[in-house]
């Protein structure tokens, strides 16, 4: 009887994890993120009815995504759901949101799960493809790093003085990118999305340890330039993934994940919010602010006009709108604290201010075939660059639009990168 139990625990750990996070993350809204952010719209009005639904609904969804062939295409959609779903259905009862919004967004990840089920049975694996040469004596890799390396040294000097730290709230990090130009912005970004994570995991798994000092620097620059929490998330991600890389971690790196947020959220519980107001920040801008951000979105254009991609860089006609929606909802005072303020959002937030209902089948479909395409183009790279190249883009992905995820969050240069980095490429 016993062997039965400690098999059926140890046999569903990843369940398991989402369980115990999701618990945790709820104390932490509870008692850390509400009382402190409530200016900002993160009221708690518990609706134990919904937690009810909220619960049993996340019940049957992990039970239904376990049975998803293990991989890196299911390590993808539980890291999806980790960083924005779990909290996503939190969020339904104890702000005692919309269950018509609440029914969308459960469609939304039934959707996104299906489409991974069908992946997982296609072999991302090709004969012809050749085993890339990834390493510190790559040409191309050397001369983008250089770059790099210049490119922060002349923005660092011209936008902050090298400042290495600085608040969360000290910069207004969207009009200081506005600041940088249009070209400066996108190079900005790019080097944050894509080569900074992807040379500090490289580093590391190498143990060039003074080229990761180096890249720990870039990154605090890039950090005290911009102020995005993001930034300084996706540095701590890159050096986990590269210091666990030495270990078999495909397929069961959602485990490791999953370990790292339970962590956090204890800390959030247990160190007091004065002592180290970091930790309770970086969880309501990644966690908490994403997920609140699909219900706004919802009740916005649930009697508003569709964008129908009128934001994005493929836009077919003018906007319906004075100002970018990410502002109309950011600075409303029926969401926020009234105040100017900006709050995109991605996935199923995006899906539905473009195209509203269909949007729900056409979005997820869009993502995950730019995820097949990456993936086939990294087969026999390290495992440990993968997972940080993936985990940084969906950091990305959960709080824009997909088509700004193509340009500047990383999958247009990373399907680019690894295109010339291949002699020989079969899609």
């Amino acid at each position: 009887m016993l062997e039965k139990i400690y098999g059926i625990i140890v046999g569903r750990i990843s369940l398991w994890y989402l369980v115990i996070y999701k618990a945790l993350f709820e104390i932490v809204y509870v008692y850390r993120i509400s009382p402190i952010y409530d200016y900002m719209g993160y009221h708690c009005n518990p609706n134990f009815d919904k937690a009810i639904v909220s619960w049993l609904s996340f019940a049957v969804f992990i039970l239904l995504i376990d049975q998803i062939r293990s991989g890196i295409l299911k390590d993808l959609l539980y890291l999806f759901f980790y960083l924005n779903g779990v909290a996503t259905f939190s969020i339904y009862w104890m702000k005692d949101e919309s269950t018509s919004a609440f029914c969308l967004i459960l469609l939304w990840w039934s959707v996104f799960a299906i489409i991974v089920y069908i992946m997982s049975k296609q072999n991302l694996v090709s004969k012809n493809m050749r085993t890339l040469n990834i390493g510190w004596n790559n040409p191309i890799l050397l001369g983008i790093y250089m770059l790099m390396v210049l490119f922060y040294i002349y923005a660092a000097a011209k936008h902050s003085g090298f400042r290495l730290f600085v608040s969360f709230y000290e910069i207004d990090l969207y009009r200081f990118s506005e600041g940088m130009g249009r070209i400066g912005g996108y190079i900005f970004a790019i080097n944050a999305n894509v080569f900074l994570p992807l040379f500090l995991t490289l580093h590391i798994r190498q143990k060039k340890w003074l080229l990761v000092l180096c890249d720990v620097l870039l990154s605090l620059l890039a950090y005290g330039m911009f102020a995005n929490k993001s930034i300084f998330f996706t540095m701590i991600m890159a050096i986990i993934i590269g210091v666990v890389g030495n270990y078999q971690i495909a397929g069961v790196f959602n485990r490791v994940i999953g370990f790292f947020l339970i962590i956090y959220q204890l800390i959030c519980i247990v160190i007091p919010f004065d002592l180290c107001p970091w930790f309770v920040a970086l969880d309501e801008r990644l966690l908490a602010g994403t997920s609140v951000g699909h219900y706004y979105y919802y009740d916005f254009f649930s009697n508003s006009e569709k964008l129908c991609l009128a934001e994005t860089h493929f836009a077919l006609k003018p906007s319906p709108y004075s100002d970018k929606v990410a502002v109309l909802i950011g600075s409303s005072s029926k969401y926020m604290s009234g105040n100017w303020n900006w709050f995109n959002n991605g996935l199923f937030s995006m899906a539905y201010a473009n195209f509203g209902f269909w949007g729900i089948f056409i979005q997820p479909l869009f993502i995950l075939f730019t995820y097949y395409i990456m993936l086939r183009l990294m087969q026999g790279v390290d495992d440990a660059i993968k997972y940080s190249l993936i985990m940084v883009s969906i950091i990305y992905l959960i709080s824009t639009s997909y088509t700004s995820w193509l340009v500047t969050g990383g999958a247009i240069p990373i399907i680019a990168l690894f295109l010339v980095l291949r002699k020989k490429t079969v899609l």
